[in-house]
């Protein structure tokens, strides 16, 4: 019995690359699919012995990914392609098994002249690239389903697009002709998916960003303003780190404001990661409003910040009062509510949020985004002086 070389695709969690393949072939475990949030290769790898299978939803940006093991002894890379399938048409691969069917990934434009958009969708692939024995997995291919029409994905690695073509099915198409196609071929896998339609009213945008400075923790946060309570927020990242990590929050209920009142005039939630020099990603950010009405001034965007380290001490008892230090307080320090803000004349320009918000926000700010190209870019907080203390009250 021959065994599948270069990567394997499995039909089912028992497929160990013999041929031809038996068992379940319409969950492939290899074509992973996240819905609307996204899935960090590194877990992808790691959960290599499950199923990730997630509803997708119609007319927001969803998540699949392709994983696959190189079996030969020797690095391989190879293109990974996904195709999605409506469920009318599985029958009949003639009509679907073409470009135009490829899943494609979202990529910063780069020309945005003559209003062009600043992101822009391009057709798959995406790149596989192993060590011998090796589990990897790609980046995310984005899909914004247009119906709840049942739909299958098939995903292909190759060499190339003429090689996934020389792999077109012949003969008759039914559906035990599928099966044997998938049962006979390593490379490729099938997988049913359920899309549901929106059932309230959500606002999607997408943003690019770089990290054009060094290695760094940078926190993320999306910012609603006017928000009605109940209504919820998340963000997702389209590439992972080099530590196979993505950015992102999941979905989070917006909480009441202090006022105990229905809009919440400020809502953050956000998290902090390593980031390396050079990351280059699309967020895809959004808030469901849960059937509660949007409010005309409502707005969200993102937020990158990254707070740098402590100065360097100038003497003995500098330095061992900054060995006490970390980059933690000076984060947590510079977000505090009795946080002091100076413009570089040393005039308060604002307290805790409101004074940072002001800070970022001046005209002619070091810390604001001067290139005007639409990225989200990342915003540098100085941190200076000791720790801020809680006024005793009289």
């Amino acid at each position: 019995m021959p065994n599948v070389t270069g990567f394997l695709v499995r039909s089912n969690l028992s497929d160990t690359g013999s041929l031809p393949r038996t068992g379940g072939w319409t969950g492939c475990p290899d074509i992973i699919v996240a819905g609307t949030t996204a899935i960090s290769k590194q877990d992808i790898i790691t959960s290599y012995g499950s199923v990730t299978d997630k509803v997708l939803t119609q007319g927001l940006t969803n998540y699949v990914y392709m994983r696959a093991k190189n079996l030969n002894a020797t690095p391989l890379t190879q293109y990974a392609y996904v195709l999605e399938v409506p469920g009318s048409l599985v029958l009949h691969p003639e009509i679907w098994y073409n470009q135009n069917n490829l899943l494609g990934y979202d990529a910063k434009n780069t020309d945005t002249s003559c209003g062009q958009p600043p992101i822009v969708h391009k057709p798959g692939p995406l790149t596989l690239s192993a060590n011998g024995g090796q589990i990897v997995a790609t980046d995310a291919f984005a899909w914004k389903p247009e119906s709840t029409e049942h739909h299958c994905l098939v995903g292909v690695v190759a060499n190339g697009w003429s090689d996934v073509l020389r792999g077109f099915p012949s003969g008759g198409y039914s559906m035990d002709g599928l099966a044997q196609w998938i049962y006979n071929n390593g490379s490729i896998g099938w997988h049913n998916v359920n899309i549901q339609a929106i059932t309230s009213t959500v606002y999607e945008s997408q943003i690019s960003y770089t990290n054009r400075g060094q290695d760094s923790p940078i926190t993320f946060t999306i910012i609603a303003e006017n928000i009605p309570v109940g209504a919820r927020v998340s963000f997702s990242s389209q590439n992972s780190t080099t530590e196979g990590r993505t950015i992102g929050v999941d979905w989070t209920i917006v909480a009441a404001p202090p006022d105990g009142k229905p809009v919440n005039p400020d809502f953050e939630v956000g998290t902090t990661l390593n980031v390396n020099a050079g990351y280059s990603t699309i967020i895809t950010y959004r808030t469901d409003f849960q059937g509660t009405t949007p409010p005309a001034n409502f707005k969200m965007h993102m937020k990158a910040t990254v707070a740098t380290a402590p100065p360097a001490p100038k003497n003995t008892f500098a330095a061992s009062y900054l060995t006490a230090d970390s980059f933690a307080k000076s984060y947590y320090r510079s977000h505090s509510a009795t946080t002091i803000f100076r413009d570089s004349a040393g005039a308060v320009v604002g307290q805790g949020l409101s004074g940072y918000r002001t800070t970022l926000a001046a005209a002619g700010s070091p810390f604001g985004d001067d290139d005007d190209d639409g990225d989200l870019e990342t915003s540098v907080v100085v941190v200076v002086g000791s720790h801020t203390t809680t006024p005793v009250s009289s």
